[in-house]
């Protein structure tokens, strides 16, 4: 995502500025977008995906995201089919590097594909969605949930959320068990099918604790070596009591301690997942929950209740019960949240430590008639751990040091008497210096490949460093009739460099394919 450059030429006034600065002034006159914070040409993008099933999506919790919308809308809308919620515990988290809750980054930091219902299969495959519903009868279907990386692209994610596999273990088909069994009938019924769903887990031959390691490993192979992985279990869902009519005690005990049997299954296989060297974390929510079941005094999960308007056809009793039974609640999903940014903020610990800077915020102040650059390494409790403060210069004269932006745990900066600077966030010590590089410069971009493409107002156009410091393209001019470089942008591999001088006198922007570097202005 681009951000909004803290160097740029308005149009006519600056270019008349610049004139008067080049015959008159010694030095070029830096123009800034705001006199404090200075956000740089880049950004260190901060990505988290919240995946699995409906423990994650926020079943039970409306609204969910388009439900307000006319059927014919909401159909189309994959985060309804989904039941994916506005309430839900993911999007109340909270991760270093951005400042608010997941919530408020919905699709552009923070991308939200967990789906009700869903199983390890769905991360491969679309999920089918039968509506019935405003005079539509019919199927549609989401995504499977690993394509969100084809929107991101590999190895660009920090965190990961996931609830996942209780669906495979036929969850729901255990409840019904549980509430339509009679104990005269049929009093072995639960027993044989909370079995069965064992039998299932240690199949030998693609059983659910299989498949789960798997998708582990493919989600890890998609996000990168560098994205936390953070599996959450299950709740108890039932008061040791029961529930009286729908569950009896005896019932109760067995789902309960089923369900930590489950979990601490979990455990064991994220642990032989982090053996293995994937960056994978358990995040136990058993015990924030307890006293707290569903038919206790102050429950965190739903109860059985009866189907609502925004429950999709064929699933859970169709047309009797709720798909929102035994999900949690409002406080069910602030009890998850708490503990997972609990499981957050000791992975960040143990990462950073108090020592450590997790981003860094950039300043150009001005002071009794001096301008100058500062950089502060902030960490995770958002305290001040190093400070990068540089000289300063006569206002009106051009800086002697130019922030280019943060990106994948570096920062990088020019100084005009050294070069360009690669710096680490966590300590701020220089990782490469490239002397060749010292540029007025007036955008930057950043690749995937960490090569950087630096414009330059005055002297050399251009160059690109590749992620080692090193020079791999210089250009002087482009052309003597196109000058004033001020705005570069990196699309499919190719760049697009705006000039705010051509032989029209109107901004031109130029395209430049890559790897070659071809390109040609057209008159």
């Amino acid at each position: 995502m681009r951000v909004k450059k803290q160097v740029f030429f308005k149009r006519g006034i600056v270019i008349l500025l610049a004139l008067v600065s080049i015959l008159i002034l010694p030095e070029f006159n830096h123009v800034k977008a705001s006199p404090e914070e200075n956000r740089g040409f880049f950004q260190d993008e901060i990505f988290v995906i919240s995946m699995g099933d409906s423990y994650s999506s926020g079943e039970g919790l409306e609204s969910y995201f388009g439900q307000d919308a006319p059927t014919y809308e909401k159909v189309e809308n994959e985060d309804w089919l989904a039941h994916r919620s506005e309430n839900a515990w993911p999007g109340k988290l909270k991760v270093p590097g951005l400042s608010m809750a997941l919530a408020e980054y919905h699709n552009e930091n923070w991308f939200f594909v967990a789906t009700s219902g869903a199983e390890t299969e769905h991360l491969y495959t679309h999920q089918q969605k039968q509506v019935d519903d405003g005079g539509i009868d019919d199927f549609y279907y989401v995504k499977p949930q690993l394509a969100i990386f084809n929107e991101i692209g590999k190895n660009k994610v920090d965190y990961i959320t996931i609830t996942l596999g209780g669906n495979n273990l036929g969850f729901a088909d255990i409840i019904k068990k549980a509430v339509l069994s009679s104990p005269i009938f049929a009093p072995n019924a639960l027993s044989k099918r909370l079995n069965k769903a064992w039998k299932d887990f240690y199949d030998s031959n693609g059983g659910v604790r299989d498949k789960l390691k798997q998708a582990y490993f493919d989600i890890s192979e998609q996000a990168g070596p560098q994205a936390k992985i953070i599996v959450a279990g299950y709740p108890r869902l039932l008061d040791a009591e029961g529930g009286g009519l729908p569950f009896r005690k005896s019932e109760a005990e067995k789902i309960n301690t089923n369900v930590t049997l489950f979990n601490e299954a979990l455990r064991l296989l994220v642990s032989d997942c982090r053996n293995e060297g994937m960056n994978i974390y358990f995040s136990s929510v058993e015990e924030g929950f307890y006293g707290h079941e569903a038919y206790s005094d102050k429950p965190f999960i739903h109860p059985i209740c009866f189907v609502k308007k925004q429950d999709l056809k064929g699933e859970f009793i169709d047309k009797i019960v709720s798909k929102s039974s035994v999900h949690p609640n409002k406080n069910g999903a602030q009890k998850y949240c708490d503990i997972v940014q609990t499981t957050i903020n000791s992975i960040t610990h143990t990462e950073f430590g108090l020592d450590k800077a997790v981003k860094i915020k950039a300043y150009s102040k001005i002071e009794e008639g001096q301008e100058f650059l500062k950089i502060n390494g902030i960490n995770f409790e958002k305290d001040v751990v190093w400070t990068k403060e540089f000289s300063k210069s006569l206002l009106g004269q051009s800086l002697n040091y130019y922030y280019l932006g943060a990106r994948n745990g570096y920062f990088y900066y020019i100084d005009l008497d050294n070069g360009l600077y690669k710096c680490r966030i966590s300590d701020g010590e220089a990782v490469w210096i490239c002397p060749e590089a010292k540029l007025i410069a007036t955008d930057a971009t950043i690749d995937d490949s960490g090569n950087l493409y630096i414009l330059g107002f005055i002297g050399t156009n251009f160059v690109m460093v590749d992620s080692e410091g090193k020079i791999a393209k210089r250009i002087e001019s482009f052309s003597s009739e196109y000058y004033w470089p001020s705005d570069i942008e990196l699309k499919d591999n190719e760049l697009f460099i705006t000039f705010d001088m051509s032989p029209t006198e109107d901004p031109y922007t130029l395209r430049i394919s890559l790897p070659d570097f071809e390109y040609s202005f057209d008159y």
